[in-house]
Order: C-alpha cells, then sequence, then structure tokens
C-alpha cells in the first residue's frame, strides 16, 4: 500500500483530479528548474579549465544541457495547445526528462569536480548541490520523477569513486551523495504533504460541488413549493370567494333568529378556511418581497389595546382569560406588520394553551427599547423544538392535523416579519410551565399626530353609480360580484371576448374594471386592464382580484401599480376599496 501511495495517489482522492494538478504544478516548478539548471550550465561551462578534457566533450555536454531545455519547453508547448494528446504521456515525459537531467548533472562531476583546478571543482561542486536540491523539488509532485532524478544524479558520482583509485576528492564525493540522499528525504517528506494538500483541496471542491448541487435542489423544491402553493390556494379560493359574496347577499334576507344561527356557524367555518388562506397568502407575499415596510412612530398601548379587544372572546371561548397590562410609550415600527406580528402571538397562545389557563399580554422596557411579551401558562415547548417551531408548517401536539390549530404558519410568518423590521424575537419557555414570546422594538424618537381613521362602509350607503367591467372566468364568482355591484348601484357589464378593443367597441362609458387576474386561454387581467387603460387613453380605475399566490405573479402585479385584493375578499372591503379607487382617478 506504501508503494501504490507514492506512485498513484492518497485515498479518497481520484487519479484524474491528481493528474491534473499535478501536471498544472510540476509545468510551473519543472519550468523554473529547468530555466535555473540551464543558466548554471552556462556559468560551468563558460568558467571550466581547458586542458583536462576535450573541449568537444565539455561542449557536448553543454549542448546536452541546452538540448534538454528546448526539448523540454516543446513539449510544455505542445501540452498547452493540445494536452488531450500529450496527458498521457506526461508521466513518461517527466521521467525520463528527470533521468537525463540527473545523468546529466552526475557526469558533469566527472568532468569538473575531478581535476586539478581547485576553484572550479568546489564551484562546480556548489553548482552541482544547488541544482541537484531544486531537481527534488521540482520533481516532488511525482515520486517516480523524483527517484529517477535522484539515483540518477548520483550514480555517475558513486561509479567514479568505485571504479577510479586516484581521485582527486574522494570525501566531496562522499559528501555529494551524502547530501544527495538527505534531500532525497526532505523531498520525500515534502510529496506526501503536497498529495495530502492536493486530497484536501479536492475534497473542498467536492464538498463544494455537492453544497452547490443541493441548493440548486433545495431552490428548486422552494420554487416547486410555491407553485403548488399557488395553484392550490387559486384553486380553494374561487369558490371560497363566490361563498363570501353569497353570504353577503343573503344576510339581508334571514328573517328567523334560528336562521341567523345557522348563518353564524356558516360565516364561523368560511372565517377559519379564510384564515388558513390568507397564512398561505403571508408566505407566498414574504416569498415575493411583497411586504411594503413604512416604519414610522406609533403609541404602542393603542395598538395592543387593539389586539387585545379583537381576541378577548376568542380567549374567553376557549375558557382562557385574557389580560392585557397597559404601557405608554412610543416606538418605532410599521403599525400594520407589527399589529400582525403580535396578533399571531396572541393567537398562537390561545390555539396551543392545550387547557384552561391565562395569557398576559404587556411591554417593559428594556436596554435599547421596548420589550413586548405574551405569557401563557400553557403545556409549554421542549427545549429541542424552540427552534424548530419558527419554521413552516411545523407543529407540536396535532398529530391529527386539527385545522382549529392553524397550518404551522404563525411562528413563521411572525419570525421573518420581525427580521423585515430589524425587530428581535425572543423565546423562553419550560415544558409544562408555559411560554413567554417577546419582540423587542426600538423606541420612537419623537411622537406622531394621532390619525383619524373611518369605518369601511357598509353594503347599504349610498350607492355608487356608474358602468362597472367585471371580469370572471369563474362563473359562480361572476354571479356573486354581479349581485353586489347590482345592491351597489352600480350599471353591470362583462367581456364575453377578452379582446380590449372589442370590449371599448361595445362598452363607450366604463367607469371602472373589477378583474380576475387569472383569466381563461392564456389571459390574465393585468394585460386586459392597461390595453384597455392604453386604448381608451384614460386611466380606467381597476381592481385586480386574485388567488394566485405565486411570488412571481404578486411582483408583477404590485409593480404595475393597480389596487389588488386577494381572494377570498370581504365585501365590505371590496365595497371601500371600489370607493377609493374611484375617488383616486
Amino acid at each position: 500500500m506504501l508503494w501504490r501511495k507514492l506512485f498513484y495517489s492518497l485515498p479518497g482522492l481520484s487519479s484524474e483530479a491528481l493528474l491534473n494538478e499535478r501536471i498544472r504544478l510540476e509545468r510551473i516548478q519543472t519550468s523554473i528548474g529547468t530555466v535555473a539548471a540551464t543558466v548554471m550550465a552556462s556559468v560551468v561551462y563558460s568558467t571550466h579549465p581547458y586542458g583536462y578534457f576535450p573541449d568537444y566533450v565539455v561542449s557536448l555536454w553543454f549542448a546536452f544541457q541546452c538540448f534538454l531545455f528546448v526539448a523540454w519547453f516543446l513539449f510544455l508547448g505542445g501540452f498547452h495547445y493540445k494536452s488531450s494528446v500529450f496527458k498521457p504521456f506526461w508521466s513518461y515525459a517527466s521521467t525520463i526528462a528527470s533521468v537525463l537531467y540527473g545523468l546529466s548533472w552526475g557526469i558533469g562531476w566527472v568532468l569538473f569536480a575531478e581535476n586539478n583546478q581547485t576553484n572550479h571543482a568546489i564551484l562546480y561542486i556548489v553548482i552541482c548541490a544547488g541544482v541537484v536540491s531544486g531537481g527534488f523539488f521540482a520533481t516532488a509532485f511525482y515520486f517516480p520523477s523524483m527517484l529517477a532524478f535522484t539515483f540518477s544524479s548520483i550514480t555517475p558520482i558513486t561509479l567514479n569513486v568505485i571504479f577510479n583509485g586516484s581521485l582527486l576528492h574522494p570525501w566531496l564525493a562522499g559528501s555529494i551523495v551524502i547530501y544527495a540522499l538527505t534531500f532525497f528525504g526532505f523531498a520525500l517528506n515534502l510529496h506526501f504533504f503536497l498529495l495530502d494538500a492536493l486530497a484536501r483541496r479536492e475534497r473542498e471542491i467536492t464538498l463544494s460541488r455537492r453544497l452547490e448541487e443541493e441548493k440548486k435542489q433545495t431552490e428548486l423544491a422552494h420554487q416547486e413549493k410555491n407553485r403548488f402553493l399557488a395553484a392550490a390556494s387559486h384553486d380553494l379560493r374561487q369558490p371560497l370567494q363566490a361563498i363570501h359574496f353569497f353570504q353577503y347577499a343573503l344576510e339581508k334576507q334571514l328573517p328567523t333568529d334560528q336562521d341567523w344561527a345557522v348563518f353564524r356557524k356558516m360565516q364561523e367555518s368560511t372565517q377559519s378556511l379564510t384564515e388558513l388562506l390568507d397564512a398561505l397568502l403571508d408566505i407566498s407575499k414574504l416569498d415575493a418581497g411583497g411586504i411594503d415596510i413604512k416604519r414610522q412612530p406609533l403609541f404602542l398601548h393603542d395598538l395592543l389595546h387593539r389586539v387585545y379587544q379583537r381576541y378577548f372572546p376568542l380567549a374567553a371561548n376557549a375558557g382562557i382569560d385574557l389580560e392585557y397590562m397597559p404601557i405608554r410609550v412610543w416606538v418605532d415600527s410599521d403599525p400594520k406588520v407589527l399589529e400582525r406580528i403580535i396578533q399571531n402571538l396572541v393567537v398562537n397562545a390561545i390555539k396551543h394553551m392545550g387547557k384552561h389557563g391565562r395569557i398576559v399580554l404587556g411591554a417593559r422596557r428594556c436596554a435599547g427599547g421596548v420589550r413586548v411579551e405574551v405569557h401563557d401558562n400553557g403545556v409549554g415547548i421542549p427545549t429541542a423544538a424552540q427552534t424548530a417551531i419558527f419554521t413552516e408548517f411545523y407543529q407540536l401536539n396535532n398529530p391529527e392535523r386539527n385545522r382549529n390549530k392553524g397550518l404551522g404558519l404563525g411562528l413563521s410568518i411572525v419570525k421573518r416579519l420581525a427580521g423585515l423590521l430589524g425587530h428581535e424575537v425572543g423565546l423562553v419557555s419550560q415544558e409544562g410551565r408555559g411560554c413567554v414570546f417577546s419582540i423587542t422594538l426600538p423606541l420612537a424618537s419623537v411622537m406622531a399626530l394621532p390619525v383619524v381613521t373611518s369605518n369601511p362602509i357598509d353594503a347599504v350607503s349610498v350607492p355608487m353609480p356608474g358602468q362597472v367591467l367585471l371580469v370572471e372566468d369563474d362563473k359562480t364568482v361572476l354571479d356573486a360580484l354581479i349581485l353586489l355591484f347590482q345592491l351597489w348601484g352600480f350599471s353591470i357589464v362583462t367581456a364575453e371576448i377578452l379582446d380590449a378593443a372589442t370590449i371599448l367597441q361595445e362598452h363607450t362609458d366604463i367607469q371602472m374594471i373589477v378583474s380576475d387576474y387569472q383569466l381563461q386561454e392564456g389571459y390574465d387581467g393585468l394585460q386586459l386592464i392597461q390595453q384597455l387603460r392604453l386604448l381608451s387613453g384614460r386611466e380606467i380605475p381597476a381592481i385586480l382580484i386574485t388567488g394566485n399566490t405565486s411570488p412571481d405573479v404578486l411582483k408583477m402585479i404590485a409593480s404595475s401599480g393597480i389596487a389588488l385584493s386577494y381572494k377570498p375578499i370581504n365585501p365590505r372591503v371590496l365595497r371601500s376599496l371600489a370607493e377609493t379607487v374611484m375617488k383616486a382617478c
């Protein structure tokens, strides 16, 4: 195994990778080595003493050095331009070149070190020692070349010591052999070190490629998940939207209390499904970067008290005491996004209490700001799960996937929204003793002036006259839309042919467009609205309604500036949006 390791590679390093990298490094080292050896040969040739050996012998030695120099660089040049042809011969060429270089300098010892000119002999010995040392390191990447250079360089010296009894400097010959063998040991250690380095490098490259491949697979899986959620969400939102609209129309026609009781149960069921789909929509909007952050000073008490009032009935129905500890402080955040975060924390505490208990919503000052906290004395969260609960679709203690406990998206949304705001989310929990979820907010530098807002206008307020174009390829949803806009006093027109020119030719007085985004035969509502505006020469007020949660679609619609609402939309919200759009244009 040792010799196999010496001649080929380390375990775990592919021979192809080793060959490619060794050739690259050896080309550099041998190029430097051959240039240095040729320069040294020139020095030796130009200073050699005359008369000890025939001049033609010395000239042949120097010519051989020059020949090796030229031949090796021609081989390197050929390898550079046609590596596929020269690569199979690299090992042979490297070994042969090492043998020839070693022999040439070993023979040079006989020519130049074994003469009566002591000064020149010493000069050659010093140069020869340097060349031999450099040769070891130049061939250290490939053990056969290193071995060939070592023995070919010391063999002529050794033979001369054995067969020539009248050596001028026998002790110098022995010294150079010992010197060569010592450096061979150093070079051997360097050889193993270089192979280890190459092995580590290949492992790093392999790991890097594997990580890159896994990253691509993760991104692909994420895209497929988004496409699936977008398709499933759209298909579910279509009938749910129609149910909402028909419920709204039916609400005004219920004659008895018993009918109202059944109607309320139906509303609760549709509201639960709406909340689940809204959670999926939030994830898609986060993936699309569709959350517009608008930080401003806000009075924290108003926001927390509003959340408390909204969820007190839900907590009471579950047998939970929801309490609020007032705090009067101004913080810097986005009011809508922060309210959604705190709502999710409160709802999460209610749904996962696991028993009748107590939840406290409050805030306290801390270093650098204010920490909003939601305390509960529920079942708590195991330490091992305290990181995982912030990932998508992760749920504790819900193997039956009870929809009343949500989808496992609430805390994931909290974490990502807080990240957009730059707020830190915290969790302290002990199994069996409850949880404390917190979010830390910075204090506001100034206080904002109070803003007066009006409530959404209900269904039977002042009519909004005008002609509205309704574009929807789902007949049930279209019928519900027609019913609603008729109740609100609009004149209704629809489009059977999705051609902007044809629509404007048939309906010349369109005051507003309400269109689904995803239409039949590859059409989409965004393109239709833009074409209608372009051909009419005016900015017709428009609303896009969509159940599509694809991040790419949400980005495209957001960039268009057209008012967007997500299915299922509450009829009261739709009416308020219609009024806002009409007034804006």
